[in-house]
This record gives structure tokens, sequence and C-alpha cells, in this order.
């Protein structure tokens, strides 16, 4: 169930990259950043286009993306949802996780990831 959600979100995140984008001054400047190792969490108002920001920022790099913004990922376990972004993504070393918010003490959950240095 968990691989066929993520397979659904990345062709909706497909779908947004190949539509008509206008390219922003903030997205050159983000770039920098990208490959740090470092966690990034972009926030702001609801509906801001945090999203498109964040996808269009990887556009040109091989990433996982997760929506948590889905009833079936919410009480995911981390290393059930890690084999799900493996089969789905394959080898990525960049996730984006969309609504992390809605996933209780997300921020133990990333900073795990980011101590194991995974690489999917």
């Amino acid at each position: 169930m968990i691989t066929e959600i993520l397979a659904r979100q990345q062709e909706e995140l497909k779908g947004l990259l190949a539509g008509k984008i206008v390219e922003r001054e903030a997205e050159k400047n983000f770039q920098k950043y990208v490959d740090k190792s470092i966690v990034k969490v972009v926030t702001g108002i609801r509906r801001s286009g945090k999203s498109t920001f964040c996808a269009l920022a990887l556009k040109n790099r091989k990433f996982g993306y997760v929506n948590f913004d889905e009833k079936g990922l919410i009480d995911v376990k981390l290393d059930v949802l890690l084999s799900s972004i493996k089969e789905v993504f394959g080898g990525v070393k960049i996730l984006l996780l969309d609504e992390i918010q809605n996933v209780n003490k997300w921020e133990f959950w990333v900073n795990s990831l980011q101590r194991r240095d995974t690489m999917f």
C-alpha cells in the first residue's frame, strides 16, 4: 500500500514539474544549499508554493518525494517507508518530505535519517 501511494505521488509531482512555471530568483539562491548535508526546512503560509518551490529546486536532481498529507502515511514505520522509497525511487540521497508536520515527532525521525546518512 505504501509503495502504491509513493508511486502515485511521484506521478503527480512529475505532472507538476512538467507544467509551465515561472523561474524565481529565490530558487537560484536556494540551489547553493541543496547539496549540503544539513536538513532544510521550508516554512510559510498555506498554499504559498512551498512544495512547488522545493520540487523546482530539485528538478535536475534525482530525489525521493513523500507527501504526508495522506492518511495511509501518517503512522507509517520508518523502516517500512524507507523500503518503499527505495522500491519506488531507487538510489536517491535527497528526500522531499512534504507536509511532514503531520507526522508526530517528525524531527526525531528526520534526525535519525540524517544520522544514518541513509542512501536509498
